[in-house]
């Protein structure tokens, strides 16, 4: 209906709000998630429609990864910085780095180059708890970068 009148933005609101409602009666029924096995199925649906709301509003909020990506990008940061969980790698054949706590524009460079899974190799994550915090911020930039490109396209896909 609203697709035929070229409606974009109402058939993505009405959709939302379709979505939301589910949402919530899969809420409802929380007292019979862990007492059978459809029970887990509901509660599976309902974290699944609490990730796809979250992250991109069901598919059509495009900006809303792009959010999200910067928040991480930025806490990353913080945190590379705060707990001088970087360290400058050494050039081959060339000098060795001085161990000086790295900045925050370093901390939130390497954050960038990490979560877009660049890896220039200038910065590392020291052992630790500091390369699993890159590795997971590695994984969420794929996931929010694939999730950005399909919300686009779900936006602008001539249906």
């Amino acid at each position: 209906m609203f697709l035929e009148a070229d409606d974009r933005d109402a058939a993505s609101e009405f959709a939302v709000r379709e979505k939301r409602q589910q949402r919530r009666l899969l809420w409802d029924e929380r007292g019979r998630w862990f007492k059978s096995p459809h029970g887990l199925r509901t509660f599976g649906q309902w974290l699944v429609h609490c990730l796809l709301e979250g992250v991109c509003g069901y598919f059509e909020r495009y900006l809303l990864p792009l959010l999200w990506a910067l928040v991480i990008i930025a806490v990353c940061g913080l945190a590379y910085a705060a707990g001088n969980g970087v360290e400058r790698a050494a050039m081959k054949g060339g000098p060795a780095m001085a161990e000086d706590a790295v900045t925050l524009g370093e901390g939130l460079y390497f954050s960038a180059v990490t979560f877009t899974t660049l890896g220039y190799g200038d910065f590392r994550p020291k052992p630790g708890i500091w390369r699993l915090v890159a590795g997971a911020e590695a994984f969420a930039g794929a996931f929010l970068i694939s999730v950005f490109v399909v919300t686009l396209a779900h936006r602008y896909v001539v249906r």
